[in-house]
């Protein structure tokens, strides 16, 4: 049973554990607007950009510890996506696939990013899909790390989900350990109390999430993630877990097949979250993917 003591230790771990990666990364903390919507940022540097897109439930920290490992030189940008981390909350509406792939697109717009090697975990996969299908002159490559997909076969959550159960929803802190634990073969490196605080936050957000959960998965058809893959000319990146519960690892496969120019690396004994599970593997893999597909340099 997570006590009051754990969770405003926790709270402070994760102020300072978050702040130092901040200052070890040279990130600046901005905000960009894009129409009603307040999306906190994380940037970093000039040039070509890796723009980060999380998942469900997640939010622009959880980038912290991959954006380190990454070469220094390289420009990042980490956003809150609308209705998760710090941004303005949002109808279940406007998380489909397609109006959230508009608003990273703003935001791209907004601090002057005209291209961009997207990089993009489960739900922030399948937005970085529809934004490579809707808006392909904005990308140069894209990674998709443990993506969500309209293939391949159903996962455990997916199971889960017929069944009326949604595992990514926590019910206290204690659950919120379970799910890590089950989304996860090699757990993440932090304090407990850290973990039981991040729990509390999720059941505080569990009804609001239950909302966007659905506002994505169950999008109108027209706003869905990508089912036309062949039209997707983007070269891609899909790094995916071999025990990943939440998106079955034969999605990751499917993908390889059905986009024109991707490539697969299906990790061993990694769950749902290759960028947290495996770091700094992960990390060398971006830093090469994105020099081949950087733009020329002139004079």
């Amino acid at each position: 049973m997570a006590t009051d003591r754990d969770l405003r230790l926790g709270a402070f771990q994760r102020r300072l554990a978050f702040a130092l990666l901040t200052r070890a990364s040279r990130l600046t903390p901005v905000t960009v607007r894009v129409g009603h919507k307040a999306m906190p940022a994380l940037v970093r540097g000039r040039g070509t950009p890796m723009v980060f897109v999380h998942g469900f439930g997640a939010d622009k920290e959880g980038w912290l510890t991959l954006i380190r490992a990454l070469d220094k030189r390289r420009a990042v940008v980490a956003l809150d996506l609308p209705g998760f981390g710090a941004s303005t909350p949002i109808a279940p509406e406007e998380a489909s696939p397609k109006r959230q792939a508009e608003a990273v697109v703003g935001a791209m717009s907004q601090l002057g990013i005209d291209r961009a090697h997207l990089v993009g975990s489960s739900m922030g996969g399948g937005i970085s899909q529809r934004i490579a299908q809707d808006h392909p002159e904005r990308v140069l490559s894209m990674t998709l790390l443990g993506t969500a997909a309209t293939v391949g076969e159903k996962s455990e959550l997916g199971l889960a989900l017929d069944r009326g159960e949604n595992p990514l929803l926590a019910k206290s802190p204690e659950d919120f350990l379970r799910l890590v634990d089950w989304m996860t073969v090699q757990r993440p490196a932090a304090p407990r109390a850290m973990m039981l605080y991040a729990g509390q936050e999720r059941v505080r957000r569990a009804v609001t999430e239950a909302k966007l959960f659905d506002g994505f998965a169950y999008a109108p058809e027209d706003e869905r993630m990508p089912s036309d893959f062949v039209s997707i000319k983007t070269p891609t990146l899909i790094i995916h877990g071999d025990k990943d519960p939440v998106i079955h690892p034969s999605a990751a496969r499917i993908l390889g097949e059905r986009l024109p120019h991707a490539t697969v690396d299906l990790m061993h004994d990694i769950g749902h979250l290759p960028h947290i599970e495996a770091t700094r593997a992960v990390a060398g893999h971006l830093d090469a993917f994105a020099r081949m597909h950087d733009p020329p340099i002139f004079g």
